[in-house]
Formats: structure tokens, C-alpha cells, sequence
């Protein structure tokens, strides 16, 4: 009587007598599992990542500015799309100050839409801020930010 059978990638075969031959199991490939070649897992762009990497960053530091200045100070990025949002509120017996301010990321700048709103006890002023630009900058090797305001805009 005559018995194989297959551990890893050698044969065993034992005979009747109880002699064992040990030889290298002769490779088969599994037709079964062979489909064609395999698909690509496709990883998203850098990028991608690393906007969500600062997207998640820029929560957690709007959270924690939020309970250290007892919310009158709030900050929301969207790298994603260059955009962020800053928010500044205070209030002291019948007086109230907000600046709100939305940032758009380009070409090297920021550019700063802002509002402020004022509360005297009943009276309240809001000012709507001409859009500017901040850059930054470096004079005689002191690096800095250069403040874009124009005085007038329109076409001509």
C-alpha cells in the first residue's frame, strides 16, 4: 500500500514497509483563483489626505479655543476648499463687539471680506470691511505681512 499526501511544499510517501521518500512537491498553480491580473487599490491623492488632515486639525483647535476664551474667540478652516472663517465676540454689561471675517486662500495671499458690529445698549452699528489682501513680505531680511486695503475699487 502506497500513501502521499502534502505538507507545505514537500511530499511525503510512505510505503507499505515504512520506508519514507521525501521529495519537493511539483508546483500547480490554481486555475480557480486565477482570474486575470490584479486590480490596482487606487489610494487617494496626497493631496486629499492632507486636507483631511488639517481639516481635522483645524477642529481641534477650533474646540480648544472655544473652551479656553469661553467662546468668544472661533475658527473654522476648510483647506479643502482655501476657505476659513474667524470669529471674535465680546459683551460687557450693555456694550457688545463682533468681527467676523471670511478668508479665502490664493495665489500666495489671503484674501480678508470682514464685518464688525457694534452695540451700544440700543443702538447697533454694523460695518461692512472693503475686501483686502494679506501677503507676506520680508524688508532688509525682517520677514513680515504686507496689508492690502484699496481706497478705490470699480471699473473704468
Amino acid at each position: 500500500m502506497v500513501r502521499t499526501s502534502l505538507l507545505g511544499w514537500v511530499a511525503v510517501l510512505v510505503t507499505a514497509g515504512g520506508a519514507v521518500v521525501v521529495a519537493p512537491a511539483p508546483a500547480r498553480a490554481d486555475e480557480a483563483a486565477f482570474v486575470g491580473p490584479p486590480e490596482l487599490v487606487r489610494a487617494r491623492p496626497m493631496r486629499e489626505q492632507l486636507a483631511d488632515v488639517f481639516d481635522e486639525v483645524g477642529a481641534a483647535i477650533d474646540e480648544h479655543l472655544g473652551v479656553l476664551t469661553n467662546d468668544v474667540l472661533d475658527l473654522r478652516l476648510d483647506t479643502r476648499h482655501r476657505r476659513g472663517r474667524i470669529r471674535v465676540r465680546g459683551e460687557v454689561a450693555r456694550a457688545a463687539l463682533a468681527l467676523d471675517s471670511a478668508v479665502r486662500w490664493e495665489r500666495g495671499g489671503a484674501h480678508v471680506t470682514a464685518r464688525i458690529d457694534l452695540r451700544l445698549g440700543d443702538h447697533a452699528v454694523r460695518i461692512d470691511v472693503p475686501e483686502f489682501e494679506v501677503r507676506p513680505t520680508s524688508v532688509d531680511g525682517e520677514r513680515g505681512v504686507e496689508v492690502r486695503v484699496p481706497l478705490i475699487t470699480g471699473t473704468f
